[in-house]
């Protein structure tokens, strides 16, 4: 599970807009996958061979053991608000490595003291629900809100292979120009892009509040594909 977030975690978590106090609008990023890889298992004793003979079977210093293959299901529920997602999941995913080097270690300890088993189990499923737990801790702690602003619109996220990817962005930067004309909500932005259908210049501000300028070229005819995610406007 630890390669799996590190490698996959927040590449591309689609941003979801929840409603805050006083009617501000905040996004955070939810991450729900499941994941299913098979799990070789060695079941003792002679019951699956005796009802199947064809059954594999795998010999070990005098006992035979059954070779049964099951789905093993891994699964992870998280959002992330106040952080970027994909620093979050790799910092989740090298915690749940040394978690799991510690779960060989353990397994190698309860082969010359078995009695001991039971509480490595327990220690290792407290241990899991604390790394989860401190890293939503963590997130909550942060003094920055992917929220919506007024004096221009929140980039929430980049598509990938999209001209977008080209644009020195980053989920939490602040869009304020567009092809020199300033934008306040995705409706502005988008008005502007049609003013030159093949081309992006924009004029941002990061979270740590530097100006930048960034361009691209974009599609042609279909700004709408240029690949940023906004805040949507607010109906009515």
């Amino acid at each position: 599970m630890g390669h799996w977030i590190t490698h996959y975690g927040g590449r591309f978590t689609s941003p979801k807009i929840y409603a805050k106090q006083r009617g501000k609008q905040i996004a955070g990023y939810p991450w729900r996958e499941l994941l299913v890889l098979p799990m070789v298992t060695l079941v003792p004793g002679d019951w699956i061979i005796s009802h199947w003979a064809f059954w594999p079977v795998f010999s070990w210093q005098g006992h035979q053991f059954a070779i049964l293959v099951l789905p093993l299901i891994l699964g992870l529920r998280f959002t992330v608000f106040r952080q970027a997602p994909q620093q979050v999941y790799h910092a989740l995913g090298r915690r749940l490595i040394w978690l799991a080097l510690a779960a060989i270690i353990g397994i190698g300890w309860s082969y010359w003291r078995p009695q001991d088993a039971v509480w490595g189990i327990i220690i290792l499923l407290v241990g899991y629900v604390a790394v989860l737990w401190q890293a939503k801790r963590y997130d909550a702690r942060q003094p920055f809100w992917y929220s919506q602003v007024d004096d221009g619109v929140r980039v929430l996220a980049i598509r990938p292979r999209t001209p977008a990817v080209k644009l020195d962005l980053e989920p939490g930067d602040i869009i304020l120009e567009c092809n020199h004309q300033p934008v306040v909500s995705e409706t502005s932005f988008y008005e502007a892009l049609l003013a030159n259908p093949a081309y992006c210049h924009l004029r941002v501000r990061n979270m740590a509040g530097e100006l930048k300028m960034t361009e691209t070229a974009i599609y042609s005819g279909a700004p709408h594909e240029i690949g940023i995610v906004l805040f949507r406007d607010q109906e009515g």
